[in-house]
Formats: structure tokens, C-alpha cells, sequence
């Protein structure tokens, strides 16, 4: 079974496409075998896609009117966003819709077998459709099969570059043409019909026969197919006139030739009495049977004659028609190439206006950087005047510099001739500083030796010492004497005799 393919530009109702309201032609018990891929609001996705552009546009802008304030969206629309499509002054919609569909409601209802095959097939056909076309932003979306017939409503927001005004804005032709799609009224059509060829692939694989492409509905004829197709309708027009023409005197002679309705009595040996009357009526019945029967004779001849004309014709538009379909092919193969060409002159022409726009703005930055350049000219003259000043204060200077060297010069000479003696004089005190630090550190040599021979007798002294406490106090313990005591009262200057007699001398 061969079928249809339908992918056309819907209405843009958001409300219908969810299901915010009822309508008539859906049924509800079917309502949750729809598949639903996305359904972001359009103020969130006007805010995700323009915002960092519209401010990096009202960056640039030094004038506050020049500025969008109050949203990208109400600043194309002059509207706040919606659910259904707005358009603006200059033809921009705020979004698109495109309804896809596979077959009929005859022949792949939602109640027909092959209507789970369909869904499938819509179901990989919108898997791939962002891949596919990355300009075109898909906010909500959506697969019916609450429907006579299982479709798909796609809503998008086209994205398109730009290098003047806001960086990225919603543009449907800059986004058919960074896709590859060229520019010009037919780039939506050569659109349709990639869509077209995908969805036919995925149809094909999954077992579905595709009838081909009828010019109708998502079809735009060129100016030559339109006047073609036109003369030939309007042939086959005049040929059905012909033919109507020649008909109707048969139509009229078998109006003639009704039988008549006979009373009359009726006799044995099938016989029949009718009255004067009746056999006038018979009379002139017979007579138009005889008249029609030579028309009926003359027209027959003419029938075949035109006949056999017809046929000759008919042949003759059966070679028309194949010489028409293979100038059909050709004309469709020099459209393609037209196309191709096209496409390639509006890549070109892109392109071109790209390198415009890069040269216009290198012509700004070169105006600048002149403007610039005339600025630190006359900054650099300004800079030479004020060195030419310096040097002559420089020049002054030097010159007073030489006379007070000229003028200072004996006086310079003398305290050259002080510092020279004094310079002498210092090498002297030098040198017999250095006699005294070597007188010195001999003397301190011969200290230290004095020192430490000292330093032995002391020790000497204090071992005598030592032992001749240990034996006083020994003596003293066998004599029963303070030997300490004693020690202290001698310290203190008491005589021998005193410490160990009865006199006071001191």
C-alpha cells in the first residue's frame, strides 16, 4: 500500500498542541498515548537563547534609547510571549510550526495496525530533527495519537548570526542559510523537501511504501511549471467541452425515442383496436423512430469518425505527455542544478558580506588608529618642543658648569694638595698602627704566657693551701682547737698569742 507523506507549516497553537482545552476531534482515552518530547515555556526559551546576546548588544551601545530594556521578545513583537504565533512588522514570527504526518486516516488511522508502525517511524524522524537542524530551536513538541491519524507538531525558534545589531537573533532565512540551505524564497521549500527525503528513508526502512510527491500542499511550483501545468488544464478543459457537445444530441434522441403507452382492446389472435388518436401518436412515434434511427446512423459514423480522432489525439497526448515528463526530468534536473548554484552563490554571497562587514570594521579601527595617530602626532610635537627647552637649560647649565669650574679650579687644586697630604699622613698613621697592633699583640703574648705561669703558681698556692688546712685542722682536732675558729680570729687580725693565749693584741 503506497503512502503519502505530509510535512507542512502548521497554525502555531501551543493551547491545542498540550492539550490545555478539549478539542472536538479528540479522544480522550487516547490522550496518554501521546508522546511528548518537550514543552518548555517560550518566555524561558526567548530568556535562554537572546539574553547574553542582548546584553553584550547594550554593552556596545552608548546611547540609553539605543538599548533593548524590556526583553528581546517584546522588543521584536512589542508583546509579552504567548502560545500562539506573533508576528511583527518586518515578518519575523516568534515561532514556527511544522505538522508531520505519515498516510491518511484510511489508511493509517490510529485504529489500523500500521499505526503503531507510524508512531515509530515519527518517533525517529523527531529523534534526529535537532541534529539535523541546529539553527532551529525546538521549545515544544509533541506526537499526537489522541487523533484520527498519528502527527507530529514541531515548534521551533530559528536562531540566525549576525555581525550588525544584536549577535543572535530570531531569523528563519539566516538560519536556512547557515544550514546549507541558501538564501531566497524557495531555501523554507529545498527545507521541506531534505525533511522530506529523511522522513521517506526512515518510512522505507521500516516497511511503509511512499508514494511520490504530488505537487499540492508544501509544494511551490516555479513561474514555468506554473504556466505548463496551467495550459494543460485548461486543454483537457476545452476537450471535455467537445465531448459534452457531442453527446447531448444522443441524450436528446433517446428522450424521442421513450416507448408510448398504448390502450386501446385487445382482441384474440393478438390482436389490438386503437382508436384515431393513438395511431397518429404511433404514426408520428414511428416516423421520430425512423428520423432518430437516421440521425442515430449519421451521428454513429460521426461518433467513430471522432472516435478514431480521439484516439489518434489521445495518442498524441500519451507521446505529448512522455515527451512532457522527460522535459519534466530535465527541467527538474536543471532546477536542482539551479538550486545547487544557487546555493553556492548565496554561500558566496554570505561569505561576501561577511568580508564586507570585516572590512567595514577594519575600516572603523583604521579611522580610529588615524585619529589616534594625528592625537600622538601632535603629542610627540608638544614631547619635542618641551625636549628642545630641556636642552637648552641643559646647554645653560653646562655652560655655568664650566665656568664654576673654571672659576673654582685653583681652589680645587689646593684641596686636591690637602687631600693628597692628608692621604700621605693617613698612610702613615696606618703603618704605625699596624707597628702598635704588632707591639701589642706581641706584649699580649707575653701576658698570656705571664698569665699562665701565674695561673700554675696559683694553683701551686691553692694545693698549699688546701693541705695545710687539712693538717691545721687535723692538728687542731688532736689539740682540741676551732682550727676555723682560730682561722677567722686570725683574719681578723688577732695575734698568735691572742688566738691561743689570754692577751687582747690585735
Amino acid at each position: 500500500m503506497m503512502r503519502t507523506l505530509s510535512h507542512v507549516q502548521g497554525k502555531g497553537c501551543l493551547a491545542h498542541n498540550n492539550r490545555c482545552f478539549k478539542p472536538k476531534n479528540v479522544d480522550s482515552s487516547r490522550t496518554p498515548d501521546n508522546v511528548i518530547y518537550i514543552q518548555q515555556d517560550i518566555a524561558e526559551a526567548y530568556r535562554n537563547l537572546f539574553t547574553d546576546a542582548v546584553n553584550q548588544y547594550n554593552a556596545r551601545q552608548k546611547r540609553n534609547d539605543r538599548k533593548i530594556m524590556n526583553g528581546y521578545f517584546d522588543h521584536l513583537f512589542n508583546h509579552a510571549p504567548c502560545g500562539k504565533v506573533i508576528e511583527s512588522p518586518n515578518g519575523q514570527k516568534s515561532f514556527y510550526e511544522d505538522v508531520v504526518q505519515i498516510g491518511t486516516k484510511d489508511d493509517t488511522g490510529v485504529s489500523s495496525p500500521d499505526a503503531a508502525t507510524a508512531k515509530l517511524c515519527l518517533d525517529e524522524y523527531m529523534q534526529g530533527f535537532s541534529m539535523r537542524n541546529p539553527n532551529f530551536y525546538v521549545f515544544n513538541s509533541v506526537l499526537h495519537m489522541d487523533e484520527a491519524t498519528p502527527h507530529l507538531h514541531i515548534d521551533y525558534i530559528p536562531i540566525g548570526h549576525y555581525t550588525r545589531g544584536v549577535p543572535v537573533q530570531n531569523g528563519l532565512s539566516q538560519a536556512l542559510r547557515e544550514m546549507g540551505y541558501g538564501g531566497g524564497k524557495d531555501a523554507i521549500n529545498r527545507w521541506r523537501i531534505s525533511e522530506r527525503a529523511v522522513l521517506g528513508d526512515i518510512c522505507r526502512a521500516h516497511g511503509f511504501e511512499i508514494a511520490e510527491e504530488n505537487p499540492g500542499r508544501g509544494y511551490s511550483f516555479t513561474v514555468e511549471e506554473y504556466k505548463r501545468h496551467r495550459d494543460t488544464i485548461k486543454d483537457y478543459e476545452r476537450q471535455e467541452e467537445t465531448l459534452r457537445d457531442e453527446i447531448q444530441p444522443l441524450l436528446d434522441a433517446k428522450a424521442i425515442a421513450e416507448p408510448l403507452a398504448v390502450k386501446g382492446f385487445s382482441l384474440p389472435g393478438n390482436k389490438k383496436i386503437i382508436n384515431a388518436a393513438e395511431f397518429e401518436a404511433l404514426d408520428t412515434q414511428k416516423k421520430a423512430y425512423a428520423l432518430q434511427a437516421d440521425e442515430y446512423r449519421r451521428s454513429s459514423e460521426q461518433f467513430q469518425s471522432r472516435t478514431a480522432e480521439l484516439d489518434e489525439r489521445e495518442k498524441a497526448l500519451q507521446e505529448r505527455e512522455a515527451k512532457l515528463s522527460e522535459d519534466e526530468i530535465r527541467i527538474n534536473q536543471k532546477f536542482r542544478e539551479a538550486w545547487e548554484q544557487e546555493s553556492s552563490a548565496d554561500t558566496l554571497k554570505w561569505k561576501a558580506q561577511e568580508l564586507y562587514n570585516t572590512q567595514v570594521d577594519l575600516n572603523k579601527r583604521y579611522e580610529k588608529s588615524e585619529k589616534d595617530r594625528e592625537y600622538y602626532t601632535g603629542r610627540c610635537l608638544c614631547v619635542e618642543r618641551e625636549k628642545k627647552k630641556l636642552e637648552e637649560k641643559l646647554q645653560t647649565a653646562e655652560k655655568r658648569l664650566d665656568n664654576l669650574r673654571m672659576s673654582k679650579g685653583n681652589e680645587i687644586s689646593k684641596l686636591n694638595e690637602q687631600i693628597n697630604a692628608l692621604t700621605s699622613e693617613n698612610a702613615e698613621l696606618r703603618e704605625k698602627k699596624r707597628d702598635h697592633d704588632k707591639e701589642l699583640n706581641e706584649q699580649a703574648q707575653a701576658y698570656d704566657e705571664k698569665i699562665k705561669d701565674l695561673q700554675l703558681k696559683y694553683d701551686a698556692a691553692n694545693g698549699l693551701l688546701d693541705a695545710a688546712y687539712e693538717v691545721g685542722s687535723y692538728i687542731g682536732k688532736r689539740c682540741g682547737i676551732n682550727f676555723n675558729d682560730a682561722l677567722d680570729k686570725r683574719s681578723d687580725g688577732y695575734s698568735m698569742s691572742y688566738i691561743f693565749g689570754s692577751g687582747r693584741e690585735r
